[in-house]
């Protein structure tokens, strides 16, 4: 095969300079080991010698492949020397020079970025062993458990459900709605790991960042019945609300494409509204604290949302067809008295027939119903109405958003 000089030269320099990288953090790891795997220059060589045998023999690359059972029998003596010299069994070092020596051929064969992307991950992952043993600390056995269990409900139940809608009082079509379970699941659990274990008593900033993704009405409820200055809590409490905005945002554009994206535009600038509303946020930096929350896989939690968004569908189905798509107003301010996702989802995913022009002013109905839910939340907590002015606010702008859409449409 015919190789250009200067393709090849670049690639060469590329494979080499990320090899490097990862022998200096191999260096630095292990600088106190004394039986330790090559760094830098052993590194670089296996990076030289995996990318010359490519480049020599490429289709098929049978000199690549005897060049990897070399080094192959050569990571075994080592191992065996490692393990029976210092009892370490670890194997990070000769899986990344694995890595390494495929940098070669994975640069030649694939765009830049994804050679870049794979010396990157297997930097950070092998840099991170500390992180990784703090976190596993201070994970539960049950944490785990609901981990296992949701995992094997949601792979196991979802291939068996049907595809097409089931008409029982209505068509829902169970398969959406079960993957409307996993995804806001997944990532409530992924905030919720950020929340209890990566970042445990954080500030009161980021705590009411991370808890409004992983339920804003739940923080909202948790904070206020804190003893916290009244300036820092009301910007903590807007925040919150905040980010019930971006993420109904994403799980819009999502579950229902591209025709949110109007939607999701209105909703970022509700989000950016109550970020700006929440400045300066200084005063927020140096109150630690910690907010319960639930396992979001707990099979009760995914159960009881699922139920919930079956309920919605049905209620929304029965109103449209009953008393008219603009009766689904009311439905959405109902809603906002609990966790408007599993009103909101139904509508995303098309379980009931209705135009976007519909679903925004749902949405923006039931996002400003549960702002009011919430004011009334934080005032019957505290008893100091004063912490919800700028939800309040916020929520006023929801409803001109909302007065200014229907005018427009009208």
């Amino acid at each position: 095969m015919d190789w250009d000089i200067s393709f090849l030269a670049w690639r060469l320099l590329l494979v080499i300079g990320l090899a490097l990288a990862i022998g200096l953090e191999q260096r630095y790891l292990h600088a106190e080991e004394r039986v330790r795997y090559g760094t830098d220059r052993t590194f670089m060589l296996i990076a030289i010698l995996g990318f010359v045998l490519y480049v020599v023999y490429p289709q098929p690359p049978i000199l690549f492949g005897i060049g990897f059972i070399a080094l192959a029998l050569l990571w075994i003596l080592f191992f065996w020397f490692k393990a029976t010299k210092s009892g370490d069994y670890g194997i990070t070092s000769i899986v990344l020079g694995m890595i390494v020596y495929a940098l070669g051929p994975l640069s030649i064969t694939y765009p830049i970025w994804i050679t870049v992307a794979v010396a990157v991950l297997a930097l950070l992952i092998a840099q991170s062993k500390p992180w990784f043993r703090q976190v596993a600390s201070r994970l539960s056995n049950r944490d785990f458990v609901n981990l296992a269990i949701f995992l094997i409900v949601a792979f196991l139940v979802l291939p068996l459900l049907p595809e097409e809608p089931v008409n029982l009082i209505v068509p829902i079509n169970l398969y959406n709605a079960w993957i409307a379970v996993i995804v806001v699941s997944g990532l409530s659990f992924a905030t919720y790991i950020i929340d209890r274990y990566i970042l445990p008593g954080k500030g009161l900033l980021l705590s009411a960042v991370l808890g409004g993704l992983y339920s804003s009405t739940a923080t909202v409820w948790v904070l206020s019945r804190r003893e916290l200055p009244e300036r820092a809590l009301s910007k903590a409490l807007v925040v919150a609300v905040s980010m019930m905005y971006l993420r109904i945002g994403i799980l819009a554009v999502l579950f229902a494409g591209n025709e949110a994206i109007p939607l999701f535009i209105l909703l970022m600038m509700l989000f950016f509204a109550g970020l700006l509303l929440s400045l300066p946020w200084k005063n927020m930096y140096g109150q630690r604290i910690l907010l319960p929350a639930h396992n979001p896989l707990e099979l009760r939690s995914a159960l009881a949302f699922g139920l919930l968004y079956v309920f919605f569908s049905v209620i929304a189905f029965l109103t449209i067809k009953y008393a008219g798509i603009e009766s689904l107003k009311y439905v959405a301010f109902v809603a906002g008295a609990g966790d408007i996702t599993t009103f909101l989802l139904p509508l995303y995913q098309g379980q009931v027939s209705v135009d976007m022009s519909a679903i925004v002013n749902a949405t923006l109905i039931a996002t400003a119903s549960n702002n009011v839910f919430k004011i009334l939340y934080a005032w019957y907590n505290s008893g100091n109405l004063k912490i919800s002015l700028r939800v309040a606010f916020l929520t006023l702008l929801n409803i001109l958003i909302i007065v200014a859409y229907r005018w427009i449409g009208s």
